[in-house]
């Protein structure tokens, strides 16, 4: 099941008791041990390979997962790069502070030229070259000419960490990466070399620049000389983590090195080529993020530029239920804003002001950040929620440039856009809409008139609803008809179906979601759920053209008997418990009939609630009922009680035809008389509950005639 909306409003009220570290971020990774994996992505600021032209930004990888998933990874990882340009490091630190605050883990780390060259080198050469063992010690001695440069060249670095500290920015910080890398100078002296520059640098940022915003990372490689010889010491360190580029994902003694080696420190996938499946994931469960190497996600440097993740796999990936997106992030500090359905969505306006203040800042889950648009009338911005939903509420939060005069509008397809309310001589900054629950995809703003001589200035736009099921191939069914029950609604877990394993354990048909579902050799092929456990459901969205009973056809085969399954819709159970026959083998298929079961006319989502565990379904078929004698067309037409057997609650529905003031009436097998009601609606309820267990007849007695049904009441 997707995804951790609960575990993490649990956790969050219990942070400040855990009382790991100062560090909300890390604090996250420590109440998510063992459970989930934060979703990280890479971004080198360097051209694109492999024969493309163009460069990449600070945020291009980042925006190639969201193209390909919907969702944005929930770490985002920056470099300070090892040529020196000012401008490409600030426009990282920028980046690195706008996804602080939209909620996302900041990476950072620093290929470091060495001290005997320039402050901008190379890859080989420079990177990939070694410090005479001289160099190293004079590195290392204070004061000395190499350890000068060296203090230049963090002072230079640190301009920017402090710049990230300023505006509340915790950072992950990964300096001298993959230290059991011997092919790095900073390695190149072995691993008591290394450990002391390490702990050179953690003092001189901590104690002498004073930095306190900075969470150190100890990176080291999946490489068989292992790594425990490089720890400069558990103080100097906050998470460890692995990159994984040879056999990290296969052998595990590198997982296992990791865990001994850390206690209760988080473990990590520091960079990676390959995205971890569900198998790693499962064999590996301490792995607190991963992190995904910029073009690694595409494509490799060797020859032929192979894939290294197709689409498919990384949407796999971002889908499963322990891998958290940005979307399920909780924010952080003074920028926290609550989790609302229009955050990180993309945003499309009809102008933007010249400067940073972009229209994406309006859903980046900040208060600190802003949209807004040229000194004109008549502007507008949209969010395209992804999803079609029931919004309930939306929350507009302003700046001094607010609206006097505007327009809530919601569109199902972004043309046609509905006026939900309109705002008249607005004066505050903070508007809550309460709406009548309303089915929307896209939100929009449009404003008509300005409250000051600047444009329309959003610090956010906030959406709160229910997300919408979306019927199977985009029509509801139209009963009578037969559904597939593969062909469950589309819209997720919690939405379309509820799912306790992780994924398709069968990998069939719809590959992407969490139901399982497997080939089937009934009669027609196709497929069937399978694996089904107990309080698991499956909706679909149904057409019914008029009050009326119909009987239901389940196909169904089990290994077992007395497995139950009912139905529901909008919650009510409208069937009883249904029992499933033991039919002798997992494919082999039998048809359980269930008769008067009322549908009201409209559009609903039907579920099937699978009380019991172990048991498969094909199919079902809702049919008109077939009449075959006067009994049955009275039965059929008139009146229904469920469920039954009961152990006390009895829900009843008469039919249209029934007149205003029958009776019903309630008799035990003595043919007493115990309850009597007159009914003026078409549906209610009454309680045997107290009364003995046992047989019981309801009776419903009108001008033209009567009906009566036995009902059983449970011990």
């Amino acid at each position: 099941m997707k995804k951790i909306t609960l575990f993490l409003l649990t956790q969050l009220g219990a942070w400040s008791l855990l009382g790991q570290t100062r560090f909300e971020s890390l604090n996250f990774l420590y109440s998510i041990q063992g459970q989930q994996i934060v979703s990280g992505q890479h971004n080198d600021q360097k051209n694109l390979d492999c024969g493309a032209s163009g460069s990449t930004g600070p945020r291009y990888w980042t925006d190639q997962v969201h193209q390909i998933t919907g969702k944005y990874p929930a770490l985002w990882g920056g470099d300070l790069l090892f040529h020196g340009d000012a401008n490409l490091r600030w426009e990282m630190t920028y980046e690195a502070e706008r996804q602080w605050n939209m909620g996302a883990i900041v990476n950072i780390m620093w290929h470091a030229c060495p001290p005997t060259q320039g402050a901008s080198c190379g890859w080989s050469g420079g990177l990939l070259s070694s410090l005479s063992a001289a160099q190293f010690n004079e590195l290392l001695t204070d004061g000395s000419n190499l350890n000068t440069i060296w203090k230049q060249r963090v002072d230079e670095i640190a301009v920017h960490l402090q710049y990230l500290e300023d505006a509340g920015v915790e950072v992950f910080w990964r300096p001298y990466h993959e230290q059991n890398q011997s092919a790095f100078w900073w390695n190149s002296q072995g691993a008591q070399n290394t450990q002391r520059l390490w702990r050179m640098m953690h003092d001189y940022m901590t104690n002498d620049l004073g930095l306190t915003n900075l969470i150190w990372i100890w990176d080291v490689q999946d490489l068989s000389t292992g790594f425990q010889n490089w720890n400069a010491g558990d103080a100097y360190w906050d998470v460890l983590a692995l990159d994984i580029y040879a056999d990290g994902y296969s052998n595990d003694r590198y997982y296992n090195d990791m865990v001994a080696t850390a206690g209760n420190k988080p473990i990590a996938i520091g960079e990676c080529f390959e995205l971890p499946s569900a198998q790693h994931l499962d064999r590996y469960p301490l792995y607190t993020f991963f992190m995904n190497w910029a073009y690694g996600l595409k494509k490799m440097w060797a020859p032929g530029c192979q894939p290294t993740n197709t689409d498919d796999y990384i949407r796999q990936v971002y889908a499963h239920p322990k891998v958290i997106t940005l979307d399920e992030m909780p924010g952080w500090g003074k920028n926290r804003v609550p989790n609302n359905i229009a955050a990180g969505k993309t945003v499309t306006v009809s102008s933007t002001e010249t400067g940073n203040n972009v229209a994406a800042n309006a859903v980046d889950r900040s208060y600190g950040t802003r949209w807004s648009s040229t000194y004109s009338d008549d502007q507008w911005i949209a969010v395209d929620l992804e999803h079609l939903y029931r919004l309930d509420s939306v929350k507009i939060t302003w700046e001094t440039a607010m609206a006097s005069q505007y327009e809530l509008q919601v569109s199902e397809d972004g043309t046609n856009w509905q006026t939900v309310s309109a705002i008249n001589n607005n004066t505050q900054a903070v508007n809550w809409f309460a709406l009548t629950p309303t089915e929307a995809r896209h939100l929009r703003i449009r404003g008509i008139s300005r409250a000051t001589a600047y444009g329309y200035s959003i610090y956010e736009i906030e959406a709160y609803g229910q997300r919408k099921a979306v019927a199977y191939g985009g029509t509801p069914v139209l009963i009578p008809a037969k559904i597939e029950a593969e062909n469950y609604d589309q819209g997720g877990e919690g939405v379309a179906y509820h799912e306790m394993s992780a994924a398709n354990t069968h990998g069939a048909y719809r590959l992407q979601e969490g139901v399982d579902l497997e080939a089937c050799t009934d009669a027609g092929g196709g497929y069937n759920v399978g694996n089904i456990e107990g309080g698991e459901w499956t909706g679909y969205t149904i057409e019914v053209p008029q009050d009326q009973w119909y009987d239901f056809n389940f196909r169904v085969a089990s290994m077992d008997a007395g497995k139950r399954f009912h139905l529901e819709i909008n919650g009510q159970d409208i069937s009883g418990s249904i029992q499933v026959p033991h039919t002798g083998g997992w494919q082999s298929w039998e048809t359980v009939i269930v008769p008067q079961i009322y549908l009201t006319q409209g559009v609903h989502q039907l579920r099937l609630v699978f009380d019991d565990a172990l048991f498969n379904l094909n199919y079902f078929e809702v049919k008109t009922p077939v009449v075959t004698s006067a009994e049955k067309l009275s039965l059929v037409n008139q009146f229904k009680v469920w469920p039954n057997p009961t152990q006390g609650e009895i829900q009843y529905r008469v039919a249209n035809e029934v007149p205003p003031g029958a009776v019903l009436e309630i008799f035990d097998l003595t043919g007493k008389r115990i309850y009597e009601t007159v009914i003026n609606g078409r549906t209610g309820s009454f309680s045997l509950a107290g009364q003995p267990a046992g047989s019981y007849r309801v009776k419903l007695q009108y001008a033209q005639g009567q009906d009566s049904q036995a009902v059983i009441l449970l011990p």
